[in-house]
């Protein structure tokens, strides 16, 4: 399994984060964060980013960030909710590893993302809209670039993000050892 990433794609909330830090712990491989390395190198809040520069100056950083991380050994990479949006990332992550969709209903993702302000994680608006109108909107822009990035999708709903990083080591491994039947 070593020599290809594993890639976390889904809507912000959707627990990318919290679900990579397990999954790399079980992996035995490094864990990165695009929006963490952003903010490393920018040294600066993405909010911060978003107001001083705009939304396309991040999605810049953001491609930049995959370019760098993707040098780095086989990992578990968790990237931001529109980091898909651009062709050239999207062939940067197809042919760098394997990618898994994070789902979640927009009701649900829009109480973690509430869960997060509380705690003093706020999230620049992506439309100024209400977070549900806002997360159905901008939903509805990506989920077909998820769909059809993805290897493999799954809903996080209803399960720990335990149970989820164990889903995914399963299915990474059982997709391992299918690929290795057919060569």
């Amino acid at each position: 399994m070593t020599g290809s990433h594993l890639f976390l794609i889904g809507y912000r909330g959707s627990g990318k984060s919290t679900i990579g830090a397990i999954l790399a712990a079980a992996l035995k491989r490094p864990f990165l964060d695009t929006d963490a390395w952003i903010e490393q190198y920018a040294h600066r809040s993405i909010p911060e980013i978003f107001a001083s520069e705009g939304e396309e100056a991040f999605r810049d950083l953001e491609t930049l960030a995959i370019e760098q991380l993707l040098q780095e050994p086989s990992s578990v990479v968790s990237l931001g909710g529109g980091a898909v949006l651009r062709v050239a990332n999207r062939e940067l992550l197809r042919s760098s590893g394997r990618i898994v969709w994070l789902r979640a209903d927009p009701n649900i993702l829009a109480q973690r993302l509430s869960a997060d302000s509380c705690r003093g994680f706020s999230r620049p608006s992506l439309t100024g809209e209400d977070p549900i109108r806002e997360i159905e909107h901008v939903l509805a822009t990506r989920t077909p670039i998820y769909k059809t990035l993805c290897d493999w999708e799954l809903e996080t709903v209803g399960r720990t993000p335990s149970e989820l990083a164990q889903a995914i080591a399963d299915w990474y491994a059982s997709s391992y050892r299918d690929s290795e039947r057919n060569t």
